[in-house]
């Protein structure tokens, strides 16, 4: 159980801040606000604060897999849109469409490669 929450963790950092990247070249922000150190600290932060609830925590409360999906990326997606809307201080809708992709993506890329 650790070693694969370790992997997740380390993938979901990964993902999660290479999207952070993409997103704020995209969509053109502020580079000094969103420098490439802000950028990896918010994506090594954020999954770092939001995974061991979902591998640790979640599955004691939850016990359907399609609910469990559900609230789990509901829940990790506005507690880090919440991260990032303080932490880099821009409107919230930009940040939780951020971390909706941001975490959509970790969980598609998971999906795919187990």
């Amino acid at each position: 159980m650790v070693e694969l929450f370790l992997l997740a963790l380390v993938l979901t950092i990964l993902i999660e801040t290479i999207v952070l990247f993409l997103v704020s070249i995209f969509l053109k922000y502020d580079f000094k606000v969103f420098s490439s150190k802000r950028i990896i600290f918010a994506g090594i932060f954020a999954s770092a604060l939001t995974l061991p609830y979902l591998y640790f925590v979640f599955p004691y409360f939850l016990w359907d897999w399609n609910t469990y999906v559900a609230i789990w990326e509901i829940s990790v997606t506005f507690m880090e849109a919440v991260f990032y809307l303080f932490y880099f201080d821009i409107k919230f809708y930009k940040w939780f469409l951020l971390s909706f992709l941001a975490n959509v993506t970790s969980f598609s890329i998971w999906l795919i490669l187990f």
